[in-house]
C-alpha cells in the first residue's frame, strides 16, 4: 500500500465540490448536495473508501475507491476545467474550512465556492488557480473509532499552521450552527493562535442581507465554549480539558468573541455597502466596522451616497467614541452624479478591431462621494482627530472616570491620505449663523440613506455650504461634545516643546473651532485688507462665533496668531506684487479675518509647544484648512500623509511647509497626483509642475522624513527647483527612499537634485523620471470615468467588462506593464562611494546621480514614449509631446549629451568605467543605464517621432 499522503496536502479544489454535489445519492434520490454533511459521510464517503479504509482524498488519488463510486470525471484526481485543460483537483491546503456537520453539504460548497470566486485571478471563479481547501470529510478517514488522541489523522492544528486563512462558515446566517460547535471554535481559536494564519468568516451569500448590528453583537457574544456542543462527547471533554490548560476558559470565549466580531463586520459591511445604506453603515462603524484587516478605514469605499452632512456626522462619530483607525482614506473618488445606464448598442473602437458596448446615460438624481475633495469643514473634522490625545500622552490627562468621563484609545491616527479642493466663495461666509436651524439634510445622528428623497437632502451644488456648516455646528455643540472637551486635560501635553505658564498648565483640550469668523470682501475679490474682525462686513445680523464646546469662542490672543505661524512673507525676486492671475482666492494679496479661528488654533499650538514665527496677515484660506496643516504638524501620531488629487495653492504650500518644519514623529510624505489651481489648461499645467517641483524640494528640507514620493498625474517638465527650498535639504540626513516621477528634468534641475541628494548616507531607493513609478504604499482606488459602465457590465456582461478593461489597460497586467518601466538607481547607489568619506566623495556621488537623471529624466524620443503609453492616453489631462516640447529645439540633444559626458568625467572611475563603449562587447550582463547611454549617446542623434 502506498504510503499515506501528508494530512495537509488532501485538500480539495472548489471545482471538484462543485461538481461532487451534482452526482446523485448511490441508492436513493437526490444530489448529495441535498443531503447533510454527515449524511454525505454515512451514504457515500464511507461506503466508497470502505475497501482501503483510508480519506476519501488517497482513495481517489491511489484509484481505491469502491467501483460503484469512482468517480469517472475526476480518474486519479484530474478533471477537465472549463478552459479544456487537465489540472490537478487534489493538493496542499491553502485554505481550512471550519463547518458544522449539520449543514446542506450544499450550502457548505456554495460558501466555499463563492469564496473562491473573489479571490483574484479567479474571474468570478470561472478560472482555475491552484488553490485548494482542506474539508475534513474528504481529508480525513471516516473509519477510525477510538480516543481522538489516537487518531491518525488527528493533527489539525499542524494543518492549520500551513494554511493561509481558516474560514469560519456562517449557516444559516441569523442563527449560524458553527458557533456552538466546539471542533468550530477550537479551530478557530488555533488560527488565531497561529502567527501569519488569518481568520476570515465566510457567510451564505444567500442569505446574508441582514447588515443590522444588533445581529452581529448576538451572533458574536453568543460564543460560550462551555455550552458548545459535539457529535462525540469524549472529544468536547478533550477539547474543554486542552483549553483549560492553556489559556483558560473566559479568555478563550473573549477571544473568540473579539476575533469573531472583527470578522463578522468584514463579512456584512460589503452588504451595507452594495445596498448604499449609510445609515446601517454608520451604525456598523459603531461598533468598529468599516475598517480593513490592516487597521485602515478608507471611508470612500464604504460611505458611496453619504452626503456632506453625513460624513461630518460620521467624523463626530468617530470622535466622540474615540474610533480612530489607524489609516484614514479621504481620497480617491470625487463628487459625481449617478446615472442609469440604458444600451447603445456597439461601436467599433481602434476602427473595427474592437467593438464595445455604448450606453446612454440619464441621471437618476443621486450624488456620488458628495464629501470629495475635502471641504474646509472635513478637513476640520480631521484636524480634529490628529490632534486627539491617546493614553499615556501627555496630553491624556488624569482622566479620573465619573459622569461624563472619556476612555481614550492607546492609538492614534498614523497614516491619513486626504483629497483637497480648491477653496469656494461660499467657504468664506457664514449665511445665517451656524446654529440655525437646517431646512434639508438630516439631524446630526441619522445620515441620510440613498432612499431620501433627493428634495430633502442637503444641496448637491454646495457641499460646503452654511448647510453643512449648521450641521457641523450643531454636531459640536452636544453636552456629549462638552464633555469631551472638559475630560480630555492638556497638562502634559504643555510641558512639550519648552516651558509653560503655570495658567496655560490648567487649560483643557478644546479640538479646533469648525465654523470661523466671517471674511471681509477683501478676502473674496484679491484686494489686501485688515486682520480685524471688526468693520461692516456682512449686511444681516450674524451669531457670535462658537467653540466646539457650544460656548462663545476665545477672544483673540494677545499672543501672535496661527497666521504666524505658517505664513511668512513670500515675494517674488523683483519684489513686485502678485500678478493678476495669481489673485483670487488663492492670491497672494488676500487677507482673512478669522481671530476667533487663530487663537482657538494657537492655544493649541502654545500648549504642543510648536515654535511660533511672525504674524503675516496674507492668509486666504477658509476655516478648516489652516486647521488640518497645523494639525499635521503638531500631531504627536502621525508618521505617513498621502496628498491624493489635492488641488494646493501658495497658502497650502506655505502651510505644509511650515508643518513639516515643526512635525516631530511624520516619516513619509507622499504627493499623488497634486495640482495647482485654475480653469486654463496652458496655465494650470506650467503651475502644477512648478508646484511639485517645490513641493518636492520642501519635503527633502524636512528632518524627519525617511521616505518622499512625488508623482503627479501627467507628465511635468521641471526646469528648476526653486534654490530657497532645495537649499534646506542639506539639513536632513535621513531620506531611505525618495520618487520623483513622471517628470522631465531640465540640465539646471537634473544638477541641482543630483546635489541635494548626494549628501544622504541612508538613500538606498531613488526613482527618478518619465516613466510612471508604482506606488510607495497601498493607496486608496482612483475613480475613472467608466467606472459606472464597468460596474453595471460586471453585473450583465462580465465579458464585455473584460473586453473594456482590456481595451482601457485597467486589467492588472496592463498596470504592471504600465508601472513596469520605472527606473530605480538602488543598485548603482550601493557601488558609490559613501558620502561619510568628505567632499570629494560627495561630489562624485552628485556627478553619478546626475548622470542617471540625464538619461532617466533627461533626453527621451518623444514620438516613441508617446507609443509606449499611448493606451492609457484617455487618463491624461496634459498630452506628453506638449510637456516635451523642450527635447525638440535643435540644441537639446547636444546639451543633454555634453550634460551625460560631463556628469562621467566626474563620477567615480570604477562607476564610469563601466560605460566605455568597449563594453559593448564583451559577454556581460549589461545594466539598464548601460544599454540606455549606449543607444542614445553613444549612436548617431536620435531623429524625434
Amino acid at each position: 500500500m502506498p504510503q499515506p499522503i501528508p494530512l495537509a496536502q488532501r485538500a480539495v479544489h472548489p471545482i471538484f465540490l462543485r461538481k461532487l454535489v451534482q452526482e446523485k445519492v448511490p441508492g436513493g434520490t437526490g444530489c448529495l448536495g441535498d443531503l447533510t454533511t454527515a449524511q454525505v459521510v454515512q451514504a457515500f464517503i464511507r461506503p466508497a473508501t470502505l475497501q482501503a479504509k483510508r480519506s476519501f482524498t488517497e482513495c481517489i488519488l491511489w484509484g481505491q475507491l469502491t467501483p460503484k463510486y469512482i468517480q469517472t470525471w475526476c480518474a486519479s484526481g484530474v478533471m477537465k476545467t472549463l478552459d479544456g485543460d487537465d489540472q490537478k483537483m487534489f493538493g496542499p491546503a491553502r485554505f481550512f474550512a471550519s463547518h458544522a456537520w449539520t449543514y446542506k453539504f450544499g450550502a457548505l460548497v456554495s460558501m466555499l465556492d463563492n469564496h473562491y470566486a473573489q479571490l483574484p485571478g479567479t474571474k468570478g471563479g470561472q478560472k482555475f488557480i491552484p488553490w485548494y481547501y482542506w474539508v475534513d470529510i474528504l481529508a480525513v478517514t471516516q473509519h477510525f473509532t477510538g480516543d481522538i488522541k489516537d487518531h491518525p489523522d488527528y493533527d489539525f492544528a499542524g494543518v492549520i499552521k500551513q494554511c493561509k486563512a481558516v474560514l469560519f462558515t456562517m449557516h444559516p446566517w441569523r442563527s449560524p450552527i458553527a458557533p456552538t460547535r466546539v471542533w468550530c471554535l477550537f479551530e478557530a481559536l488555533t488560527a488565531i493562535q497561529a502567527p501569519g494564519v488569518e481568520f476570515e468568516v465566510v457567510v451564505d451569500v444567500k442569505d446574508s442581507k441582514d447588515t443590522r448590528v444588533q445581529t452581529v453583537q448576538i451572533i458574536s457574544n453568543s460564543i460560550e465554549v462551555r455550552t458548545a456542543q459535539a457529535t462525540v462527547s469524549a472529544d468536547k471533554a478533550f477539547i474543554i480539558e486542552c483549553i483549560e490548560q492553556g489559556i483558560g476558559i473566559n479568555a478563550f470565549n473573549n477571544t473568540i468573541r473579539k476575533r469573531l466580531k472583527e470578522a463578522l463586520l468584514q463579512a456584512v459591511t460589503p452588504n451595507a455597502v452594495e445596498m448604499g445604506d449609510t445609515p446601517a453603515l454608520h451604525e456598523l462603524l459603531k461598533i468598529g466596522g468599516c475598517v480593513r484587516p490592516d487597521g485602515i478605514s478608507d471611508l470612500a469605499s464604504y460611505f458611496k451616497f453619504a452626503s456632506e452632512t453625513d460624513m461630518l456626522n460620521i467624523m463626530r462619530t468617530i470622535h466622540l467614541r474615540d474610533l480612530r483607525p489607524r489609516g484614514l482614506a479621504l481620497s480617491g473618488r470625487q463628487r459625481t452624479k449617478e446615472v442609469n445606464l440604458a444600451d447603445g448598442g456597439l461601436r467599433g473602437w481602434d476602427g473595427e478591431s474592437c467593438s464595445l458596448r455604448e450606453y446612454v446615460e440619464s441621471e437618476t438624481g443621486r450624488t456620488l462621494w458628495a464629501y470629495l475633495p475635502a471641504s474646509p469643514a472635513l478637513c476640520h473634522a480631521v484636524a480634529e482627530l490628529l490632534v486627539m490625545p491617546t493614553v499615556g500622552s501627555p496630553s491624556a490627562g488624569s482622566g479620573s472616570g465619573g459622569a461624563g468621563s472619556i476612555t481614550l484609545s492607546n492609538r492614534g491616527i498614523e497614516e491619513l491620505w486626504i483629497s483637497l479642493r480648491p477653496p469656494r466663495g461660499e467657504d468664506f461666509t457664514r449665511q445665517d449663523g451656524p446654529n440655525s436651524d437646517s431646512p434639508s439634510g438630516t439631524g446630526p445622528g441619522t445620515p441620510a440613506s440613498p432612499a431620501t428623497p433627493v428634495s430633502s437632502r442637503p444641496s448637491s451644488a454646495t457641499p460646503a455650504s452654511a448647510t453643512a456648516a449648521r450641521a457641523a455646528a450643531r454636531a459640536i455643540a452636544s453636552p456629549n461634545r462638552r464633555r469631551l472637551a472638559s475630560a480630555i486635560n492638556m497638562n502634559n501635553i504643555l510641558a512639550v516643546g519648552g516651558g509653560r505658564s503655570a495658567s496655560a498648565s490648567r487649560l483643557s483640550f478644546a479640538p479646533l473651532s469648525t465654523i470661523g469668523a466671517p471674511a471681509p470682501a477683501s478676502a473674496l475679490s484679491g484686494s489686501s485688507g485688515s486682520n480685524s474682525t471688526g468693520g461692516n462686513v456682512n449686511s444681516g445680523p450674524v451669531a457670535p462665533a462658537t467653540s466646539p464646546t457650544g460656548v462663545a469662542a476665545a477672544p483673540p490672543s494677545p499672543r501672535s496668531g496661527l497666521g504666524g505661524m505658517f505664513f511668512r512673507t513670500r515675494r517674488s525676486s523683483a519684489g513686485a506684487p502678485a500678478s493678476p492671475s495669481s489673485a483670487g482666492l488663492f492670491g497672494r494679496t488676500q487677507a482673512a479675518s478669522h481671530s476667533s479661528d487663530l487663537a482657538v488654533d494657537n492655544s493649541l499650538l502654545s500648549g504642543l509647544g510648536s515654535p511660533r514665527l511672525p504674524e503675516n496677515k496674507e492668509v486666504a484660506l477658509p476655516p478648516g484648512r489652516p486647521a488640518l496643516w497645523t494639525a499635521v504638524g503638531a500631531s504627536r501620531t502621525l508618521k505617513m500623509l498621502c496628498l491624493h488629487q489635492a488641488v494646493l495653492g501658495p497658502q497650502d504650500m506655505q502651510m505644509l511647509n511650515s508643518a513639516l518644519q515643526t512635525t516631530r514623529t511624520l516619516e513619509a510624505l507622499q504627493i499623488v497626483k497634486c495640482t495647482a489651481p485654475g480653469t486654463n489648461e496652458a496655465s494650470v499645467a506650467a503651475a502644477t509642475a512648478k508646484l511639485n517641483a517645490e513641493l518636492f524640494a520642501v519635503g527633502l528640507g524636512c528632518g524627519n522624513l525617511r521616505h518622499l514620493h512625488v508623482r503627479p498625474g501627467d507628465l511635468l517638465y521641471v526646469d528648476a527647483f526653486p534654490a530657497s527650498a532645495l537649499g534646506k535639504a542639506s539639513s536632513s540626513f535621513l531620506l531611505r527612499r525618495v520618487t520623483l516621477a513622471p517628470v522631465a528634468l531640465g540640465p539646471t534641475a537634473i544638477r541641482q537634485l543630483g546635489k541635494a541628494l548626494a549628501p544622504q548616507p541612508y538613500l538606498h531607493s531613488l526613482i527618478v523620471g518619465m516613466d510612471p513609478a508604482p506606488p510607495a504604499t497601498w493607496m486608496p482606488k482612483e475613480q475613472t470615468e467608466w467606472d459606472q459602465w464597468l460596474a453595471y457590465e460586471d453585473k450583465n456582461e462580465p465579458d464585455m467588462a473584460e473586453k473594456r478593461r482590456k481595451h482601457l489597460g485597467l486589467l492588472d497586467d496592463d498596470q504592471a506593464a504600465y508601472l513596469a518601466n520605472a527606473w530605480d538607481f538602488k543598485d548603482d547607489l550601493a557601488s558609490l562611494p559613501d558620502p561619510d568619506r568628505g567632499y570629494a566623495a560627495v561630489q562624485q556621488r552628485a556627478a553619478a546621480i546626475s548622470f542617471f537623471f540625464t538619461l532617466s529624466a533627461g533626453w527621451r524620443d518623444v514620438g516613441q514614449y508617446c507609443r509606449q503609453y499611448a493606451k492609457w492616453a484617455w487618463t491624461r489631462r496634459a498630452q506628453p509631446d506638449e510637456q516635451l516640447a523642450h527635447l525638440k529645439s535643435p540644441n537639446s540633444f547636444e546639451t543633454y549629451r555634453a550634460l551625460a559626458f560631463e556628469m562621467l568625467r566626474a563620477a567615480p572611475e570604477s562607476y564610469s568605467s563601466k560605460f566605455d563603449p568597449n563594453e559593448q562587447r564583451r559577454r556581460s550582463t549589461k545594466s539598464r543605464l548601460q544599454k540606455a547611454f549606449w543607444e542614445i549617446f553613444i549612436c548617431d542623434r536620435p531623429v524625434q517621432g
